[in-house]
């Protein structure tokens, strides 16, 4: 068939190539020539040339089911809602190419440079992408049904809203990629990285995960459910308010990450290594925790029954707040089993490198109180700070409330449809203010409203220091010009606590902590 019996062969609609063969380029160029000629930006002389590949242009609905366009250069082509099905295109160079909302259904891609490829919207079921390179690629609300991603390199891919079932994939480098709202379902990932990847509001379903590298890794809100995950490296990563349900968690190193508000439901944890993990208000129910490996752990408002049953391995020593042996000593675990669950817990903090006489005074002064007579060794305390330095203010509720100290912080405390005046007026109902002084802060009306109030509380109460200032910056010492001369020297009369370097913070709040004991 010459390309003229190609044009009029009737068998071939104006977007109709079903079966086509790019290896017969002679006849092809000449048809698309004389048929489409508003497809391409450029000379078809010399459709396979590196130097010059063709370009398609907007290609809407074009159907290829069954072409074999292996080996083609067809760099920023956009094939947008083009039928690929069984199509080969093996080997292409298909870099930056748009197949949005495309069918590539056991489409075969083996080889292909798909690098900033956009596969979104696409059906990508029983394709095969082995060892392709997809760097940089899209697949936002595409389907990979038993697709086929072995040895493919995905680095910085995104999946967002993609739908992803029936996968076996092995070897493949997923650094990078981005997972919002994905779905993992029956998926099996071997020896694949997912290091500096981002997983948001993503689901794992009865899918298994082994020697796989999350390094680096942003983990939030995700569930993973009837899933294992097996022999897995989570170094420096950040794991926030994830769900581990009827799932095996398996020899996973933890080591240097922070863990907040995890909870495993139903699940078995073995062997995981916490080395200078953050555990932050971690819960464990309905499951087993086999021989974790504790050094350098931090503890953070977390039961600690399940550890001190578990035969943990102690490589280090851990650091422990009152919260988390507050909750233990009230565990359902433990005190079912025994009327008196101090042994373990004792035990379980002498391993931690806490003194056994510390470990024992500590017990007993917990269990002596409850939340309520804590709360009333430590004064109130109203913060006042303007917006700009809620996110200092919002931490520094968090520890104050962690170690007993009741709060007025607005974002929680206010009532809605209350007055501002109103809200300003409850300074008087605490015993303390602490007032952040910041540049963001100090010029505000309301701040400096807060200030006043107070300062006419300590003058009709005997002159008692009520406000604790806490700088954040210099701007209190340097450039601070109240309305008011006389208010900013009132401030200064006082000691200022300096929480102007953040690695120092540690330090500065047992200061304050220790300001806010009540003497009597």
């Amino acid at each position: 068939m010459n390309a003229i019996d190609l044009i009029n062969d009737s068998s071939y609609g104006r977007r109709d190539f079903v079966g086509i063969n790019l290896k017969h380029q002679d006849i092809f160029n000449t048809f698309l020539k004389v048929t489409h000629p508003e497809l391409f930006e450029n000379d078809l002389s010399n459709l396979f040339s590196s130097q010059h590949p063709v370009i398609f242009r907007k290609i809407n609905g074009l159907n290829l089911v069954d072409a074999n366009l292996s080996n083609s250069i067809l760099f920023k082509s956009n094939f947008k809602r083009t039928n690929f099905e069984r199509s080969s295109l093996n080997h292409c160079d298909l870099r930056f190419v748009s197949f949005a909302n495309s069918n590539l259904r056991s489409s075969t891609l083996i080889g292909a440079d798909l690098r900033f490829a956009n596969f979104s919207g696409c059906d990508l079921s029983n394709a095969d992408l082995t060892n392709t390179r997809l760097d940089f690629a899209s697949f936002e609300g595409a389907i990979l049904d038993n697709t086929k991603l072995d040895d493919a390199s995905l680095f910085s891919t995104n999946f967002k809203n993609a739908d992803l079932h029936n996968l076996d994939v092995c070897g493949a480098d997923l650094s990078n990629s981005e997972c919002y709202k994905t779905k993992f379902s029956k998926c099996e990932f071997y020896d694949v990285q997912f290091d500096h990847a981002s997983f948001t509001k993503t689901y794992f379903i009865n899918s298994f995960i082994k020697n796989t590298t999350f390094k680096n890794s942003r983990l939030i809100s995700n569930k993973l459910i009837e899933s294992t995950f097996e022999n897995c490296n989570l170094t420096k990563s950040e794991l926030t308010d994830c769900g581990f349900n009827y799932s095996k968690v398996i020899n996973i190193n933890f080591e240097n990450s922070n863990l907040l508000n995890l909870e495993f439901n139903n699940s078995q944890i073995i062997k995981p290594y916490f080395g200078n993990t953050k555990l932050d208000r971690l819960s464990i129910s309905h499951s087993d925790l086999i021989n974790p490996t504790l050094e350098r752990t931090i503890f953070i408002n977390t039961d600690l029954s399940f550890f001190s049953t578990s035969n943990a391995r102690h490589q280090g020593q851990s650091s422990v707040d009152y919260q988390s042996i507050t909750k233990t000593l009230h565990s359902s675990k433990l005190s079912p089993l025994k009327v008196d669950p101090v042994p373990e817990v004792r035990e379980f903090l002498e391993k931690t490198g806490i003194p056994s006489i510390s470990a024992m005074y500590i017990i007993d002064s917990i269990r002596s109180l409850n939340p309520n007579q804590l709360r009333s060794l430590m004064q109130s305390t109203f913060i006042s700070y303007g917006g700009p330095d809620e996110e200092f203010a919002k931490k520094l509720n968090a520890d104050l409330q962690r170690n007993g100290v009741t709060t007025f912080f607005f974002p929680i405390d206010a009532s809605f449809g209350e007055k501002l005046h109103s809200t300003m007026r409850k300074v008087d109902d605490y015993d303390r203010v602490i007032l952040i002084c910041s540049s963001q802060s100090l010029n505000r009306n309301g701040v400096q409203n807060e200030i006043e109030k107070t300062l006419e509380r300590e003058a009709r109460e005997g002159g008692e220091s009520l406000i604790i200032p806490i700088a954040i910056d210099d701007y209190i010492f340097n450039e601070w010009s109240p309305k008011r001369a006389a208010l900013k020297q009132e401030i200064l009369n006082r000691v200022v606590a300096d929480f102007r370097d953040t690695q120092n913070y540690q330090n500065q709040f047992i200061r304050l902590l220790q300001c806010l004991r009540k003497l009597d």
